[in-house]
């Protein structure tokens, strides 16, 4: 049976990709903090201090 070793390049790929998907939701969730404490039927005190 032969195994795939993980090569320096390839975890280094795998680091950038997951620092792309990271950045990407933290502005999404950023943007969206206001429409998704809506959603969630939060209270509006809770709402104001969620998404200033």
């Amino acid at each position: 049976m032969r195994f795939l070793a993980v090569t320096p390049h390839f975890a280094m790929g795998i680091t950038v990709v997951f620092a792309l998907i990271s950045a990407v939701l933290f502005v999404i969730m950023v943007a969206l903090a206001r429409p998704i404490s809506v959603l969630m039927q939060a209270p509006a005190e809770a709402v104001d201090l969620t998404a200033n």
